[in-house]
């Protein structure tokens, strides 16, 4: 959520499930088959209770074999579990240390990055933040207020579309081709804003531009008095691990975000201390 001081203007929280439409060639086919596979993990993943066999075949149409071979396959890798008596699956052990590893990673990002986004807000008197990519959204997981006499009012666990916000646009413009591509076409555009991209076209030359400059900007898209700048955090392989940028009330500075060398200079640096201090090399 963004709110500007107490007039509680929000930006719009989108969601679009994860699988495409059915593709047509052989390979495709193969692909469409691990989306369905991954579909009926996160309906368990998701269910109240066990799941039983009748469940998933209801829930996705398919017949009762199809329904055993996924569950079966998904329990032999160790993402689901069987009860011997009930016969009904829930999650299994590999997705409990996945979640342990990734609590470890997302503590050492945090640990590493805190004081960053700390200075950044002090350097800036902006708000200041730090999100990662979840699924098909970035999530807040560090916020920091600046001494600034309109604060914009964020919270850890908000989370910001990929087209239209900074932080958003700063991760996905540095992702691998394929995965970017998906991304993007799972988006449901919704105009917020005269500024707001709504087409595949737009944006992905805007992640052309934001892979040339190193620096991603929302320049009102999700809410017209708030403006913000962020730039990646790359890990060796240049790949994204998150993204720090800052939300700045519009009244508050002449010219939009990309006009602000200052504020982009104190980003760009605070980003560049974060990938050091991750994946630098010790002395």
């Amino acid at each position: 959520m963004r709110e500007v001081s107490s007039k509680g203007l929000m930006s719009a929280k989108l969601r679009k499930p994860l699988t495409d439409p059915a593709p047509k060639s052989d390979q495709a086919q193969l692909v469409q088959s691990l989306a369905r596979g991954i579909d009926i993990f996160e309906f368990v993943l998701e269910s109240a209770q066990p799941v039983r066999i009748l469940d998933v075949a209801t829930q996705f149409g398919i017949d009762k074999s199809g329904a055993y071979r996924f569950l079966t396959t998904l329990e032999r890798r160790g993402l689901l579990s069987k009860d011997a008596r009930t016969k009904a699956y829930s999650v299994g052990p590999r997705l409990r240390r996945w979640s342990s590893r990734l609590r470890d990673r997302r503590g050492e990002l945090l640990t590493s990055v805190r004081p960053l986004v700390e200075q950044l807000a002090a350097e800036t008197k902006a708000t200041a933040h730090l999100a990662v990519l979840e699924a098909d959204r970035v999530v807040l997981i560090e916020v920091s207020s600046g001494d600034s006499v309109i604060a914009i009012r964020q919270n850890v666990g908000d989370w910001e579309p990929l087209y239209c916000s900074a932080v958003g646009k700063a991760i996905v413009a540095f992702l691998p081709d394929n995965i970017r591509k998906g991304a993007v076409e799972r988006i449901r555009f919704e105009r917020h804003t005269p500024q707001t991209i709504t087409s595949v076209v737009d944006l992905e030359v805007e992640f052309s531009r934001i892979r040339g400059s190193g620096i991603a900007f929302d320049r009102g898209e999700q809410n017209p008095e708030i403006c913000c700048i962020a730039c990646p955090i790359l890990d060796e392989g240049g790949s994204p691990v998150a993204s720090i940028g800052i939300s700045m009330a519009r009244r508050l500075i002449n010219g939009g975000p990309d006009e602000q060398p200052d504020a982009i200079g104190s980003v760009r640096a605070m980003a560049e201390r974060a990938r050091r201090r991750l994946f630098a090399p010790a002395d």
